[in-house]
């Protein structure tokens, strides 16, 4: 009897071949498939990991190997995931790494901050502020009860303020744009908010959806806050800036560039009528400072290359390295294992995080957790004790 490998092998002869051309293999995986049928699916597929080079537009061309750099922001987020200590969770976590490692990339940075067209920008703003303070619907997650590094109560989910059919022209109306920016036709993939955050949000470390959320924007229409929420976002390279310290929480500027050791982290603050132009499904985006004020509301708008794009979650499951399971001190390449110890234990994203908790006074045994759990995207420092209102105070505890 053929393996259930061997039968996709058979089925699957027409998709393209990861290593030769930069698209998915022949071999789809399975979720919970036998980890035997995985490995002889990775074969298949050639996958090497790290991968030997990487890919640009749709379809793929091939665009040299990773830079020095770029490596090593992908061994510190390896040498974190290698050792985590719920298999779930790294196993999760090993998805999103290589996601953000195999899938192309379209522009030269990957984001860009721009405005928002006026027209939109004002049936936006007033969509949002007929809703705000009548919605009663509320955003839910699937992990919200049971995933995630900080629970989600339902009370401090966020609110959300429908209108489907101004959702899909904003989504219709700016593709062009999304198309000159990244280079290739696109087809539309999703349309989703007016989601609005409530006081002492986050947003976990994540890549969106590799099926439809390729090419994305974010546009922000309205908030009351009491500082600055900025968005952190990586770009291709990873090469530091000439920044020696922490900047991003109360500095006046759009656009502020974090230096860590091991790569660049762009904390973005965006005001009413921004857009940010991002390769959602490639680059780790987050909001690790907890929104401090009464309420942040954007749209996400997300489309995907119209012409062939086979891209798969399913691809990524047969891409996850063969020793996924091995923590750092376990890699069995000694040259492998020694550039984890050098670029880990933390990402670039994770120092941050660090970073901000250090610049509100907080010492490394108060730090809250790193939120992670990607069920539950969305978090709220004000579900842990002490965290809103307490002493040293993070956020207000009524606004």
């Amino acid at each position: 009897m053929r393996s259930v490998g061997a039968l996709l092998l058979a089925l699957g002869v027409a998709r393209a071949h990861y290593g030769s051309e930069g698209m998915p293999g022949p071999v789809q995986g399975v979720n919970g498939m036998p980890e035997l049928e995985r490995r002889e699916a990775y074969a298949a597929n050639g996958h090497q990991w790290p991968p030997p080079q990487k890919f640009m537009g749709w379809p793929p061309v091939a665009n040299g190997t990773e830079s020095e750099s770029y490596q090593r922001s992908r061994d510190a987020i390896e040498a974190w995931v290698r050792n985590l200590p719920d298999p779930a969770q790294r196993w999760n976590e090993w998805v999103t790494l290589v996601q953000s490692r195999l899938m192309p990339s379209f522009t030269d940075v990957g984001f860009k901050l721009t405005r928002a067209p006026e027209h939109l920008f004002q049936a936006l703003n007033k969509t949002y502020y007929d809703g705000l303070h009548t919605t009663q619907h509320r955003e839910k997650f699937r992990g919200q009860r049971r995933g995630g590094s900080v629970r989600l109560s339902e009370g401090n989910a966020p609110l959300f303020v429908y209108n489907q059919q101004l959702m899909d022209r904003v989504m219709r109306e700016c593709r062009p744009r999304m198309e000159a920016w990244a280079g290739v036709p696109l087809k539309e993939g999703q349309a989703y908010g007016i989601r609005i955050y409530q006081n002492g949000s986050t947003l976990v470390n994540h890549v969106d959806r590799s099926e439809t959320h390729v090419i994305s924007f974010i546009l922000h229409i309205a908030s009351e806050l009491d500082e600055p929420w900025p968005i952190q976002i990586e770009d291709h390279d990873g090469r530091p800036l000439p920044v020696t310290h922490f900047t991003p929480f109360h500095a006046p500027s759009t656009l502020i560039h974090v230096l860590t050791t091991i790569g660049r982290v762009h904390s973005v603050n965006l005001t009413p009528g921004d857009m940010l132009y991002y390769e959602s499904s490639k680059q780790y985006h987050a909001r690790f400072t907890p929104m401090n004020g009464k309420h942040y509301g954007s749209v996400f708008v997300h489309y995907y290359p119209s012409e062939g794009w086979n891209w798969k979650n399913t691809d990524l499951i047969t891409a996850v390295p063969l020793d996924y399971y091995d923590t750092v001190d376990e890699v069995r390449d000694p040259a492998r294992r020694a550039a984890l110890e050098e670029a880990g234990p933390r990402g670039a994203m994770e120092r941050f995080y660090d970073g901000f908790w250090e610049s509100r006074g907080y010492s490394a045994a108060d730090v809250p957790p790193f939120p992670v759990g990607l069920d539950s995207p969305v978090q709220n420092i004000c579900d842990l004790p002490g965290f809103c209102g307490g002493s040293p105070s993070l956020v207000s505890e009524e606004l």
